[in-house]
């Protein structure tokens, strides 16, 4: 891997599950106390977010099979050794090249714009029959 290349798994981990970069901090906040679960209050209050919006975000990552929901809140759980493996890669990469992985996240074009620019692609839609 070159100096300016994130890691293959990084960069499709960010591009799949993380939105903000105060979504990726609450992230990194849980799993440092892995095993313990992470309340949305104490994420916000550690991390000065709007509980609320922490609680949104821990929810989401919830529905994305990275957190665990659980009486006291929300713990580290991937659902894949995959997904583990690539979030503490991504912590790792955070420590190291902060401004490299802010880049990634921001600079990720949005669902909306990739579908727009899928239709444009040649060869991604079937071809109609020929008439006569």
């Amino acid at each position: 891997m070159s100096d300016d290349r994130m890691p293959p798994q990084v960069q499709a981990f960010i591009f799949e599950y993380i939105h903000s970069v105060a979504q990726l901090e609450i992230l990194l906040h849980i799993m440092a106390l892995d095993p313990a679960a992470v309340s949305p209050a104490a994420a916000a209050t550690k991390l000065r977010l709007s509980e609320p919006w922490a609680a949104d975000q821990m929810a989401d990552m919830a529905r994305c099979a990275l957190l665990k929901r659980e009486a006291a809140g929300y713990r580290f759980a991937p659902a894949s050794e995959a997904a583990r493996a690539a979030a503490h890669a991504l912590a790792h990469a955070y420590t190291d090249r902060r401004v490299a992985v802010i880049g990634l996240i921001y600079n990720k074009p949005s669902p909306q714009l990739r579908a727009f620019s899928d239709a444009f692609r040649l060869g991604s839609r079937p071809q109609e029959p020929p008439n006569g």
